[in-house]
């Protein structure tokens, strides 16, 4: 069985109509009521109930999105991220008393998978951070690549032992970008699925990963209860010149920081703040990066005459483009049983 296919035989994954567990058959995942999902030749599922693409997050916009792997653009988040995800690994290993057979971790709207290949990679770096039991000052912190603490890293014999198996998904709504990770092979599952539901089981993740996507706290809570949320929010500066060229305001303070500090299903337990400037050195890097970016979809579907001459000119004057976010680790409380359960 080619390992593309083969990979998906532990997936703890579920049925999106019926919400059963799906096992592989073949080149096929089925539930106990017959419903079938094709694995594609690429490596990758799709578990869409409604299987309709974003007239935004398309082939060419993800094309576009390579540019930000070749010109570091978020090297300082991905370093981030790989530093809080060591971190969580430490706590699953601390708090079990011993290293779980198995440790899962579900990136939520990966995207084309290139945050998740770097920072489940750097998982052998001597970079993660202690956890604490406050939360760290929201305002006014921030990280660097440079932070480091070589008494808490995880080896790579640690994280890949015969005794513990990690498992990473990647699940997006955009059929495109799963196509786009899926791309190299590799041994991480792509799921192409809806945030609102996720087709995974309950109580099978360890860690969630959410970079500048939606969240959905109550599936969280019931995929990975008692288990850890590693989200990536923007800041206030997050694009700032891309929006100067587009005539839109600042970002200002984005509301899904209060959203996570005031949800009774997370305990936010650290949060610190990365900010990247880097330069962009030519006409095509400055346009690669408008197209890449959310910022643009307004003004793409308001005016696409407009963007074709006087925005063009505008961002043409970009020299350069800055990264800011928080990037937050809470734990996820155990789901609380509804009334009819009790």
């Amino acid at each position: 069985m080619r390992q593309a296919i083969a990979k998906f035989a532990h997936a703890p994954l579920e049925c999106p109509v019926c919400h059963e567990a799906l096992a592989l058959d073949g080149a096929f995942l089925r539930c106990e009521n017959h419903h079938s999902f094709s694995i594609n030749r690429h490596g990758y599922v799709d578990l869409r109930r409604n299987a309709r693409n974003s007239s935004h997050y398309t082939a060419d916009f993800f094309s576009n999105r390579a540019l930000r792997t070749r010109l570091g653009l978020y090297h300082d988040i991905e370093q981030a991220i790989t530093k809080a995800l060591n971190t969580c690994i430490r706590g699953i290993q601390q708090g079990s008393g011993e290293s779980p057979e198995q440790i899962t971790i579900l990136d939520v709207g990966c995207g084309d998978g290139t945050v998740t290949k770097t920072v489940t990679a750097g998982l052998a770096e001597p970079s993660a951070e202690p956890v604490t039991n406050s939360a760290n000052a929201l305002e006014g912190s921030s990280a660097t690549a440079s932070d480091d603490n070589s008494d808490t890293h995880i080896s790579a014999r640690e994280a890949n032992s015969a005794q513990q198996q990690v498992t990473v998904i990647g699940c997006d709504i955009s059929a495109d970008a799963i196509k786009e990770a899926a791309r190299g092979g590799g041994p991480s599952l792509w799921v192409v699925g809806d945030g609102a539901h996720l087709p995974v089981r309950a109580n099978t993740v360890n860690v969630i990963l959410n970079v500048f996507a939606p969240a959905q706290y109550e599936d969280f809570s019931r995929v990975a209860p008692g288990g850890w949320l590693i989200k990536v929010i923007p800041a206030p500066e997050h694009m700032k010149q891309l929006r100067t060229a587009l005539g839109l305001a600042p970002a200002g303070t984005s509301d899904a920081l209060e959203l996570l500090k005031n949800d009774p299903r997370m305990e936010l337990i650290s949060s610190i703040r990365v900010t990247q400037t880097s330069p962009l050195a030519s006409p095509e890097e400055r346009e690669s990066v408008a197209l890449m970016s959310p910022v643009s979809f307004g003004r793409l579907a308001a005016d696409p005459e407009q963007w074709q001459s006087q925005t063009r000119e505008l961002i043409d004057q970009m020299p350069e483009i800055t990264t800011d976010c928080w990037v937050t680790v809470s734990k996820i409380a155990h789901a609380v049983a509804s009334k009819s359960e009790e």
